[in-house]
């Protein structure tokens, strides 16, 4: 995780992008370097707008995630968490990161 940043939108919403430095995707051949994620909720100053279901991320973490690609007219190249928190697992230490890679990928098209 390189970024994290909490923009308020429309009628006060208050809407989170995280900045994903790619090592490598697993379905899809992207060269992409570097992603946004963006899902609703987040906190500015002493406003928060979150639910048991959103995501934590921490600048430097490490992670797997499954996304959807949300590109948005007008605003910008974006990809959303499927299933919210769901979608993300912290990665701890490397000792089954293969492995775990491996089972996922037994199961990609």
């Amino acid at each position: 995780v390189a970024t994290i940043t909490v923009k308020e939108g429309k009628g006060g919403s208050l809407w989170t992008y995280v900045k994903l430095d790619v090592k490598k995707f697993l379905k899809n051949d992207s060269n992409q370097r570097k992603i946004t994620i963006v899902y609703f909720g987040g906190c500015v100053q002493t406003s928060c707008i979150q639910s048991a279901d959103d995501p934590q991320f921490k600048i430097n973490e490490h992670v797997l995630v499954f996304l959807n690609h949300s590109p948005a007219p007008g605003l910008g190249d974006f990809f959303s968490l499927i299933g919210l928190y769901q979608g993300k697992i912290t990665i701890q230490g490397n000792s089954h990161l293969q492995s775990l890679i491996s089972e996922i990928e037994r199961f990609l098209p």
